[in-house]
């Protein structure tokens, strides 16, 4: 499993809180999570989990540029 960073965790949260929560999603939000994501499948991921709620405010699974499986789907629909 390849998860964040530290610090991009910490950054991950700080966007939860101050943006996402609050119905906001900035385009340099948006760039900084996909660098997240694509930093992780630098360092081996294979697929990219959206394990937060407000992520899919984000990218969602038909969108994303990798594979990726958000949890608030995938438990009503099944895993694949």
């Amino acid at each position: 499993m390849v998860k964040p960073l530290e610090g991009e965790v910490r950054e991950l949260q700080s966007i939860i809180y101050g943006e996402l929560t609050q119905g906001r999603v900035s385009p340099n939000t948006k760039s900084r999570f996909f660098e997240i994501a694509e930093g992780c499948r630098a360092r081996g991921a294979d697929v990219i989990g959206l394990c937060c709620t407000e992520f899919g405010m984000i990218v969602n699974e038909k969108d994303a540029p990798w594979s990726c499986i958000d949890s608030n789907v995938r438990p009503r629909e099944g895993a694949p």
